[in-house]
């Protein structure tokens, strides 16, 4: 980035102003690289909690599966049994 200014002042210190300062600067920002940064890694304590999310999500999956599957032996076993109480 590149910004230039000027400016200037009457410094006199009587009227009428005579006397004028001028002044102009320049400043130039230069991106350097930071050869030490590191990105941040997880802190422990947040990686067992979203390993732990992931372990409950998959014991939910599998009680669903070993539900649906239950429902589904009952099912057949009702319709193949007549005296069977249905559900």
């Amino acid at each position: 980035m590149v910004a230039f200014g000027g400016g200037y002042e009457f410094s006199d210190p009587q009227f009428p102003l005579r006397t004028t300062q001028w002044n102009a600067t320049l400043n130039v920002s230069l991106p350097l690289f930071d050869g030490f940064f590191k990105p941040r890694a997880h802190p422990p304590d947040q990686t067992a909690a979203n390993q732990s999310r992931v372990q409950r999500a998959q014991v939910e999956d599998q009680i669903n599966a070993e539900v649906r599957d239950a429902y589904t032996d009952v099912t057949f076993w009702q319709e193949e049994l007549p005296g069977a109480a249905r559900i």
